[in-house]
């Protein structure tokens, strides 16, 4: 269940250096005090295989590459590990974000979070469609952004645009400008850009908007593009029960706010999964071969 707050709740990790003398016992490894969860020792080993380290022991390649583990604390003891980064990793800059976000913004922002990947989405309100629909910006912290990120997602900036009925649908870039994944190397000018760059995408955006409401696809049309979203794992194949009583020619506007507001029914990543799929149908309503 996505909450919706006016700040976020920023939370305290843990992070704890992988170093020590190793003990390897079939697929599993004890590096000084710490067992290595095993859903993380296939990344521990692709962070070794670099130049640098490649070639050199592995307690010794530890020591030169300098690893951590991040996690947050469960109970009295227990931390439940959801990252393996480098020093180069840098922590998510919430008040940097915070503080370019409001510089182009109107009103204050929003959150919604979803607790269950401890991950938040940060809106501004930037401007209204020709409809007058709200167009917001949005940051997108990726999983575990309450505890500064995970080290395996991006930042992403959006704009956003709230349907009435289905909720939120985004058109999304990322903050470092080109969609890759990207350990956390932010400064003040960088994130100003970034959220320049994506601004600059509003009159096309609204246009979009437009533009979907205008296109029509036909039902068969509909199923084939819901099982190629399907074969490349775009979507859970339950969505397909969801647009089944679809049996009439649709809008490719009403197509991206049914796909958003199936999600719903989904676990938060998900439901933030196909709101991003229903800002890309928007965006590409002109050349998805569907019509």
């Amino acid at each position: 269940m996505v909450k919706i707050l006016t700040k976020v709740p920023f939370k305290s990790g843990v992070n704890f250096r992988v170093i020590g003398d190793v003990f390897e016992a079939g697929a599993n490894y004890k590096i000084g005090d710490l067992t290595i969860p095993k859903r993380w020792v296939s990344t521990l080993q692709d962070r070794l295989k670099t130049e640098d380290v490649k070639d050199l022991p592995l307690k010794e390649a530890l020591e030169s590459k300098e690893l951590y583990l991040r996690g947050k604390l469960q109970g009295d003891t227990g931390i439940d590990w959801f990252g393996l980064v480098t020093k180069e990793f840098q922590e998510l800059p919430l008040g940097v974000l915070e503080d370019a976000a409001s510089k182009f913004a109107s009103g204050p922002a929003s959150v919604r979070y979803l607790a269950s990947r401890e991950r938040f989405v940060l809106e501004h309100k930037v401007a209204e469609s020709k409809t007058g629909a709200g167009i917001y910006l949005s940051i997108d912290s990726g999983d575990f952004g309450v505890y500064g990120g995970n080290g395996q997602m991006a930042v992403r900036t959006a704009l956003t645009s709230y349907d009435s009925f289905t909720g939120p649908i985004l058109s999304t870039h990322s903050l470092n400008g080109n969609n890759q994944r990207t350990i956390h190397k932010f400064t003040a000018d960088s994130i100003d850009s970034a959220i320049e760059a994506t601004l600059e995408g509003i009159d096309s955006f609204s246009e979009g908007i437009e533009i979907a409401k205008a296109t029509s696809y036909h039902p068969t049309a509909v199923q084939d593009y819901v099982q190629n979203l399907i074969s490349v794992n775009r979507v859970p194949k339950g969505i397909r029960k969801h647009l089944a009583p679809i049996d009439k020619v649709i809008s490719a506007y009403d197509l991206a706010t049914t796909i958003a507001s199936v999600g719903n029914a989904y676990a938060e990543s998900t439901s933030l999964r196909m709101q991003q799929l229903g800002g890309e149908i928007i965006a590409n309503a002109r050349v998805i071969p569907y019509s």
